[in-house]
């Protein structure tokens, strides 16, 4: 997905950004013992989806390594659970809203007109929807998924196992930081090569 200037991509995270503020939600990352990883996940789910609010695993990060979204009062639950269900660690996360959850179903008629306004080319290479774990070019897909990403979970370790699977052997993390390079050594094991693009200098030489 490309946008021609950074202006284009600007009314899409507004609209969803305004939305996010307003909301009474939470989010809670948990690192799972390695056996509780896949049961914990839908255990710790299910558990608090009637008693106390709503809240979903939303990102799949890695192998023992889950984030939940939800309802405050859901997450604080699962907060003060989490060790029943094999967690070593549960850490709120700072961020403004529950995404990737049912509570963003709000937000999906703005964010859907957002991305109308936008022209989303078709890729060069496969695109990795991490809706779907599934590689794509088909455009009219790609807007589809980015609505869906809004209320479904991201299977970010899936993804990198697609792309493992039709030939990806480097992965390149562009942005600040290198949380994701952390989660591809995780998942696909520490000798998968590596590299990061923090700044414009750094991406104009590769």
């Amino acid at each position: 997905v490309k946008y021609r200037t950074l202006a284009d991509g600007l009314p899409v995270k507004v609209e969803v950004t305004q939305f996010q503020r307003a909301t009474g939600n939470a989010t809670l990352l948990l690192t799972l013992e390695q056996q509780a990883a896949a049961a914990g996940t839908y255990s710790v789910t299910a558990e608090f989806l009637n008693d106390a609010g709503t809240v979903v695993a939303a990102n799949l990060n890695a192998p023992g390594q889950i984030v939940l979204s939800g309802d405050a009062a859901a997450v604080a639950a699962a907060v003060a659970q989490a060790s029943a269900f094999g967690a070593r660690k549960a850490v709120p996360l700072a961020v403004s809203g529950a995404f990737h959850s049912p509570l963003m179903a709000p937000a999906a008629a703005a964010f859907a007109a957002a991305l109308d306004a936008v022209e989303i080319r078709t890729p060069r290479c496969p695109v990795v929807l991490n809706v779907t774990a599934a590689p794509t070019t088909d455009v009219a897909e790609i807007r589809r998924r980015l609505l869906d990403q809004l209320t479904a979970p991201v299977r970010w370790a899936e993804s990198l196992r697609a792309m493992q699977a039709v030939g990806v052997t480097r992965f390149v993390e562009v942005g600040s930081g290198n949380v994701l390079t952390g989660l591809v050594r995780r998942t696909l094991g520490k000798d998968i090569e590596t590299a990061t693009m923090g700044t414009a200098a750094e991406v104009g030489a590769a």
